[in-house]
């Protein structure tokens, strides 16, 4: 399709999945992952008042969609806990079991300080056998985009995941309207650590793939404030992009496809 920062983004010719060609190897990324200085600025920004205040919010609408739910098994797994925002909202407000896996050394002690030793995992899901513990909820927040092989992980995540369980995803919609206007200058189009780029489609192959289905689809943050000088904000244009599924993230809720 076309090249950034020399990285080649291509599209699949069978499922249309959007994905990085020459990717970064998977040790270099964990590495990177661990001691990222790009990544360490990226969460001092999300400590700004507006982005923590969307992040908590958004995470609160999501755990109460999975209450809705009535999930028997109330253990949690977090993948890609990050700083720890969603697992210390779920340890203030929830009663579940929480479970954390982050690769980055700088929240490891405080994921521990919430979720315990014995269940804080610094490794691949695929390569983790939890003991045997199945899970009600396993969430993915930003990070199955940064899989470089996202099959073997769902598959992993099926396998642990209980028979009436959740799998909450969030990742960023690369069709998205701030593409569209920003082209490849939109901060979605990292392939550094972007290595996976899903429409809906290529989702539902995906999950058909792993024995999953996409029991609900959302989207999130329609517009992102780059956009702000290139458009007329108001209620019609919002709608305009959820009717063509154009927002800037899309979030997936999977459940065994039974």
């Amino acid at each position: 399709m076309f090249v950034k920062w020399g990285f080649i983004i291509a599209s699949c010719q069978i499922c249309e999945h959007t994905f990085v060609k020459n990717q970064i190897i998977p040790s270099k990324l964990e590495e990177l992952y661990t001691n990222s200085e790009v990544d360490k600025q990226f969460q001092k920004r999300k400590e700004a008042g507006d982005l923590f205040k969307y992040s908590i919010l958004l995470y609160a609408k999501y755990l109460q969609l999975l209450k809705e739910k009535n999930i028997q098994n109330l253990m949690l797994l977090d993948v890609g806990a990050g700083r720890g925002d969603f697992i210390g909202l779920c340890d203030e407000i929830c009663n579940y079991e929480l479970h954390a896996m982050e690769f980055s050394e700088s929240s490891a002690d405080y994921l521990i300080s919430i979720v315990g030793k014995n269940n804080f995992y610094r490794t691949a899901i695929s390569n983790t056998n939890f003991s045997g513990k199945k899970f009600g909820v396993i969430t993915m927040w930003g990070v199955l985009e940064h899989i470089n092989n996202p099959i073997n992980e769902l598959i992993k995540c099926k396998e642990i995941l209980d028979d009436d369980g959740k799998i909450l995803i969030l990742v960023p919609n690369l069709y998205s309207r701030a593409f569209m206007i920003l082209g490849i200058t939109v901060p979605t189009l990292n392939p550094r650590s972007h290595l996976q780029y899903f429409s809906k489609d290529s989702m539902e192959f995906l999950c058909n793939i792993v024995g999953l289905k996409i029991e609900e689809y959302y989207q999130e943050l329609p517009v992102i404030d780059l956009m702000y000088d290139y458009i007329d904000y108001n209620e019609d244009f919002i709608k305009d992009i959820l009717d063509n599924n154009e927002s800037y993230y899309s979030v997936y809720l999977l459940s065994h496809n039974n």
